[in-house]
């Protein structure tokens, strides 16, 4: 009995030791980023970031990624901590995940310091001393001609309005507007103020290439006030040709520029996904209609479409549909994200045809072809191989505004006729 004894007490204890050492897994509710944007001025500059757990003690597994390695690299550095290294000029997003939960770092890096704000003294249209807003002004109001490669120095203060009162042509107050809301995407305008309101002292900067020019990379996207509205009030400065554009005073033609605009945080309680991380892909629902091949991750790329396999292109018709979105209170809902397509010998393929398509859904069934969609339109494609463009700012109709939105991206291909498609950095703003 006494043996007995024994073997129940060391049973006893050994449970004891073992219950002891296991510790409760505690779920992480949220957590923050800190600092949440940065902005580094010497190649090779390092900043810290840290991220802090609620609770604090919560067990966690954060993954850091940037969208732009070329522009900002990112190494984790221990369990909430990494550092964000400055590689070239440009902006960059940082994303931190944990399961299903995702912060971003914003990240400018702009070696050399920022553009010098306008100077009020005139310029001789040099990239150090560039013409003012009221130099460039004054050149049209004497007459003057065209005069190319030229540097002009500006905030942005607004854009033209999406309807003119003349059709083609800026010729009074409300043909510009003040502000980000209700502008083109192809252009803004410039003041030597940054509070300017008066129409006649602005000059326009278009965006856009001029017809079979070459669209100068990155430019339209970091500027244009339709995805980036916290640009109001930023500096820009750019060189290109001294024109009119709808009959103002305007920048063309636009071949380098130099600016402190950063990306905009994503409006609050809807959605904003990379597809640079596998956790933010897998918030998504593939699915594919027809054809063997299917979405796939790339951290580079985001996800990736094609019909094209073992050198051969075929017929598919594949979907990639967001999570829900509750749109029920929103009163003003757009979609905007960035894409590219290849290669350069498929560039054109299935444009015409409409092979790469946007829907929306306020009421998913589970199967694609029994939900009623809603086409988004306007969507801005590329002309060049490879190259991401922002696709616009895509309006969600009101009869999709419910407490179950989704919206799909729509790919197709046809047997020996295919392109590669890439999507990222996909954003559902609203108000």
């Amino acid at each position: 009995m006494k043996t007995l004894k024994s073997v129940f007490a060391i049973a006893s204890i050994g449970m004891a030791v073992l219950f002891s050492g296991c510790q409760k897994k505690v779920d992480l509710v949220s957590f923050s980023v800190s600092p949440s944007s940065v902005t580094l001025t010497e190649a090779g500059q390092i900043a810290d970031v840290t991220v802090t757990p609620l609770p604090s003690d919560a067990t966690v597994d954060f993954s850091w990624s940037s969208d732009k390695t070329d522009i900002a690299k990112v190494e984790k550095t221990g369990d909430l901590t990494a550092k964000i290294t400055a590689v070239a000029n440009g902006t960059a997003v940082i994303t931190v995940v944990s399961g299903a939960k995702i912060k971003t770092v914003s990240v400018t890096v702009n070696i050399g310091g920022d553009p010098e704000p306008p100077d009020p003294t005139d310029g001789d249209g040099t990239q150090t001393n560039p013409y003012t807003v009221a130099q460039v002004i004054a050149k049209f109001a004497a007459g003057a001609s065209q005069e190319n490669d030229a540097w002009v120095n500006g905030y942005i203060v607004g854009g033209v309005a999406t309807t003119l009162a003349s059709g083609n042509a800026i010729t009074v107050a409300s043909d510009v507007v003040f502000g980000a809301t209700g502008v083109r995407p192809a252009a803004v305008v410039i003041a030597d103020s940054p509070n300017e309101k008066d129409w006649q002292k602005v000059v326009v900067v278009k965006l856009t290439p001029e017809s079979g020019g070459t669209a100068l990379a990155g430019f339209q996207d970091a500027i244009n006030l339709n995805n980036r509205p916290c640009n109001i009030g930023k500096t820009l400065k750019v060189k290109g040709n001294l024109w009119r554009y709808f009959a103002q005073p305007a920048v063309r033609e636009v071949s380098a520029f130099e600016s402190n605009s950063e990306p905009c945080p994503a409006a609050a309680g809807l959605l904003s996904e990379t597809l640079l991380t596998q956790a933010s892909f897998d918030k998504f629902t593939a699915v594919s209609t027809s054809g063997a091949q299917v979405w796939t991750f790339s951290s580079s790329y985001g996800a990736v479409m094609s019909g094209y396999a073992d050198n051969t292109s075929y017929a598919n018709e594949d979907w990639f549909i967001s999570p829900v979105v509750d749109l029920s209170s929103v009163a003003n809902a757009t979609l905007s994200f960035e894409h590219a397509r290849g290669p350069a010998g498929s560039i054109n393929v299935g444009v015409s045809e409409n092979w790469y398509q946007v829907f929306v859904t306020g009421n998913y069934t589970g199967d694609v072809a029994t939900t009623t969609w809603t086409e988004l339109t306007g969507i801005t494609h590329g002309t060049t191989a490879w190259a991401y463009v922002n696709s616009g700012s895509l309006t969600i109709p009101a009869a999709a505004k419910t407490a179950t939105t989704r919206f799909a991206f729509k790919y197709r291909s046809a047997d020996g006729s295919s392109a590669t498609w890439e999507v990222k950095n996909v954003v559902l703003a609203g108000e």
